[in-house]
């Protein structure tokens, strides 16, 4: 076991952390469990206390959208959410290879400020609602490398966030992040970890528990996991594989069972001149089976879902360049023997209003118009799984991207998004009406290409005795592609619009 000399200073210690949200999620995750580095080796008891706190709000507009055949059109809008969190963490360090760690935080997000959409949909932009929740309350039993222990409520997090995520991803400026992150996935878990090991830091960890807050779960789901896998982190290379098995039920008894496999990669190589290149990757697979939205043929059908996102970054002192690229596999068929769809935590960004805006409310008026009695006696089951909920899915986007750091504290970057559908777009009641024929939201005959979208952004942070001040503008403009054509060949009206973000954290 690696040994590290105790920390000096007083026995007891009160320290604030704006770095430390998703830590209880690290002892078992990627990212590295600093608990292996907090063991005492001598000397008495001791304690610290680390508080942390983060208040942050939102200023959001957006132009007209338009969400269907009829041509309704959800309004250009202003929108405003605010999200408090706060926490703090124990930790008590012993004459041994021993520790224990208490750990606590809730989250108050207070959802929109204004008027709520004008449209009938389910989960459109706009329409969160308030929601009082424990994000982080466990308890920790480090035994040196040997073994840690853990149980209770935390965060989860593995990755780039593509499959969890766990709301507190913090904007990095060598990303050129388009990103303001709301609540995230929660658990109630019990974890064992061992590690790390060998000169590579390899770590296997192991867990079983239930879903708290989930963003893929509507209401009156519950599910249940049991998975494990290994971490490690080299100079060179780091990451690990993240195996889950899941057991869902809906509130009307329909089961889901779903197998994740999960890899995730980073690597950071020196160049010439002092550049770096930076690579990170996570690719997932998903299998199983559902009755969720059984046709008359099949009452239960197979999962085979595919996603992999990127990120490569070239880089040297305060300047950069980015490319991010993420593939989730779509599905167009809704009567078929197989579910193929993707759909990252909508806490994973690309862009500002393609995803975030237009497809999330396109997919939320779709439970609408699907249940439309002119179409069908009695609506088919299941239709609140259709919206997004801003989710990036059924695409291969492509987002190179720069930014430039003029002076300290302060990053100007931007890019343009690339983005196609994996499969043409069908929207449920167009695409039957249709003949089976795939048909978008609009009646239009799609094609690949969804749109190319211009986004440009503003950062500034701060540092003010224990205080982060940070302050965000983001801004960007839509072209629509032919993917979101309308039944009569025509181009969706461009879409326009910013936020502006704050954020104060200890």
């Amino acid at each position: 076991m690696k040994q590290i000399r105790r920390p000096r200073g007083p026995l007891i210690s009160i320290s604030s952390s704006v770095a430390a949200l998703a830590v209880a999620g690290a002892l078992w995750a990627p990212g590295g469990a600093d608990a292996a580095e907090l063991y005492a080796t001598k000397g008495p008891p001791r304690v610290d206390l680390t508080l942390r706190g983060v208040l942050s709000g939102t200023a959001e507009q957006v132009g007209d959208i338009r969400v269907d055949a009829a041509d309704t059109v959800l309004e250009g809008r202003a929108g405003a959410d605010a999200q408090g969190r706060l926490g703090a963490r124990l930790d008590l360090l012993f004459d041994l290879p021993l520790f224990v760690r208490l750990d606590g935080e809730v989250d108050y997000l207070t959802g929109q400020l204004l008027d709520r959409p004008g449209v009938e949909g389910l989960d459109l932009p706009g329409d969160s609602s308030d929601a009082f929740t424990v994000r982080s309350a466990h308890v920790v039993l480090g035994l040196g490398s040997a073994l840690t222990l853990g149980a209770g409520y935390l965060p989860s997090d593995w990755g780039m966030g593509l499959v969890a995520h766990g709301g507190s991803t913090e904007w990095r400026p060598q990303t050129a992040m388009f990103n303001d992150a709301r609540g995230g996935d929660v658990v109630r878990r019990v974890f064992l970890r061992t590690g790390p090991w060998t000169g590579a830091d390899v770590s296997l960890f192991g867990f079983v528990g239930e879903a708290v807050r989930d963003a893929q779960l509507v209401e009156g789901d519950t599910a249940q996991d049991a998975g494990g896998g290994f971490t490690f982190g080299g100079d060179a290379l780091a990451g690990g594989l993240y195996i889950v098995r899941r057991w869902s039920e809906a509130a009307d008894g329909a089961e889901t069972v779903a197998n994740v496999f999960d890899v995730h990669l980073k690597s950071t190589l020196p160049l010439a001149d002092a550049w770096t290149l930076s690579l990170e990757t996570e690719a997932a697979l998903i299998t199983g089976t559902t009755e969720l939205a059984p046709s008359a043929e099949f009452r239960e059908r197979d999962l085979m879902q595919i996603g992999w996102a990127g990120r490569a970054v070239l880089a040297t002192e305060g300047v950069g360049g980015v490319l991010e690229w993420l593939y989730a596999s779509g599905d167009q068929n809704f009567d078929d023997g197989q579910q193929n769809a993707f759909r990252p935590d909508p806490n994973y960004e690309m862009g500002l209003f393609l995803y975030r805006h237009v497809l999330a409310a396109q997919t939320g008026r779709s439970p609408i118009t699907a249940g439309d009695p002119d179409l069908v006696g009695v609506p088919a089951r299941d239709l609140d799984r259709l919206p997004t909920r801003g989710a990036v899915s059924n695409t291969f986007a492509l987002f190179p991207k720069g930014y430039w750091q003029p002076l300290s504290g302060l990053t100007v970057y931007g890019g343009v998004l690339f983005a196609f559908a994996d499969v043409p777009p069908a929207d449920p009641r167009n695409t039957r009406l249709a003949g089976g024929d795939p048909r978008n939201a609009l009646g239009g005959d799609p094609s690949a290409l969804l749109g190319t979208e211009f986004d440009l952004g503003l950062r500034y942070e701060l540092k003010v005795w224990l205080l982060a001040l940070a302050a965000g503008l983001e801004v960007g403009y839509l072209l629509p592609g032919g993917a979101l054509v309308d039944a009569e060949g025509d181009d969706m009206n461009g879409i326009a619009g910013g936020r502006l973000m704050v954020q104060v954290a200890f």
